[in-house]
């Protein structure tokens, strides 16, 4: 029972975007009631999520538990309570999301008091090179992981691939300034703007640190304010981390 559990969540990272029963049972070759059992079990225990929309995602508690495994612990044990101070703060919704394979996963989030926003669950998987936190964990990326990323995205009819020149112009960019702003990139009445949390010693991204708001609220002073913030708050958790 073990081994099929581990080849359901193995499917579902291989099928997101249109996780359904039936396309889940397809990849494993498990009798469909089994499959549906073990999902629910897995459900129960937090394991998994269901979204309408997308069908099964990993949990945000299964992943927070695999980067825990994978050395990551400290960089959430530092950057949540940071998140929630500038929540506090500004009372915008603030986000923390890692690379996962070729997408970005949000792995916290602290909402703020704008109900429009909550348009994001812990747990969910988004595309690279769309939105704010797209752009720059994408920026974090060079040579074949870059290509390889662009593929993937391609394929899963994310990104255009006549538009890959001006994609590459906005990474780079991106890469040059140290952060990406969205602007109804992605959410009618939204715009957001990240920035990335280095590991100060070997310079690899550990995650980005994002603020998302209403439109309304996009101006110079605030963009140039909330950039300020983001910016000093990755720095907070870069010096936490050691």
């Amino acid at each position: 029972m073990i081994e099929k559990a581990f080849k359901i969540l193995e499917a579902i990272t291989q099928t997101r975007g249109n996780n359904s029963l039936n396309i889940i049972c397809d990849k494993v070759d498990i009798p469909r009631s089994t499959v549906h059992r073990i999902l629910t079990t897995m459900k129960e225990c937090e394991m998994v999520d269901y979204d309408p929309d997308k069908g099964y995602l990993l949990s945000g508690k299964l992943i927070r538990m695999c980067l825990a495994g994978l050395g990551d612990r400290d960089f959430l044990d530092v950057a949540i309570p940071v998140a929630q101070e500038l929540n506090s703060h500004i009372r915008e919704t603030i986000s923390i999301n890692v690379l996962v394979g070729y997408e970005r996963t949000c792995v916290y989030r602290v909402e703020g008091n704008m109900e429009i926003i909550r348009n994001v669950k812990i747990g969910t998987h988004n595309p690279l090179f769309i939105g704010s936190t797209g752009k720059v964990l994408a920026s974090g990326l060079s040579g074949k992981r870059y290509e390889e990323a662009q593929d993937y995205s391609i394929a899963q009819g994310k990104i255009n691939p006549e538009n890959l020149e001006k994609i590459n112009a906005v990474i780079k960019k991106c890469r040059e300034n140290g952060y990406a702003i969205s602007v109804q990139e992605r959410y009618d009445g939204c715009w957001s703007m990240a920035v990335p949390v280095m590991n100060p010693i070997t310079q690899e991204m550990l995650g980005t640190l994002s603020i998302s708001s209403v439109l309304e609220r996009y101006t110079k002073e605030n963009a140039e304010w909330y950039l300020k913030l983001l910016k000093e708050s990755a720095r907070k958790i870069q010096l936490r981390l050691f």
